[in-house]
C-alpha cells in the first residue's frame, strides 16, 4: 500500500508540475488553487513521497523513492502524450456512420 501511495504522490507532483506550465494551461484545467499553491505542492508531494519511503531503512526507501519516481515520471509523459494526441484530434464518425 505505501508503494501506491509513494506512487499516486510522485504522480500528482508531476500533474501539478505540467499544470504550473505556461504552455500547457490550456490543456489541463485549471484548478480552483493559485498558481503559486500548486508551485508549492508540487515540491512537497515529493518530498512527502520521501518521508514515506524513509519508514523503514534509509537505503531501501531512497531506492524505492527514485525508482517510483521514475516509473511515476513515465507513467504520467505517456498519460499526457494520449491526453494532447486526444484532445488534438477532431471527432470522428463511428465506422458504421461513415458510409
Amino acid at each position: 500500500m505505501i508503494f501506491i501511495l509513494i506512487f499516486l504522490l510522485w504522480f500528482t507532483g508531476f500533474l501539478t508540475h505540467e499544470i504550473v506550465q505556461p504552455r500547457t494551461r490550456k490543456l489541463i484545467a485549471l484548478s480552483p488553487l493559485p498558481i503559486t499553491t500548486l508551485r508549492y505542492v508540487r515540491f512537497l508531494l515529493p518530498g512527502a513521497a520521501l518521508l514515506l519511503s524513509l519508514h523503514t531503512d534509509w537505503q531501501t526507501g531512497v531506492m524505492i523513492w527514485l525508482g517510483l519516481g521514475a516509473c511515476a515520471g513515465i507513467v504520467c509523459a505517456l498519460s499526457l502524450a494520449l491526453w494532447r494526441q486526444n484532445a488534438a484530434q477532431p471527432d470522428r464518425p463511428a465506422p458504421s456512420e461513415a458510409k
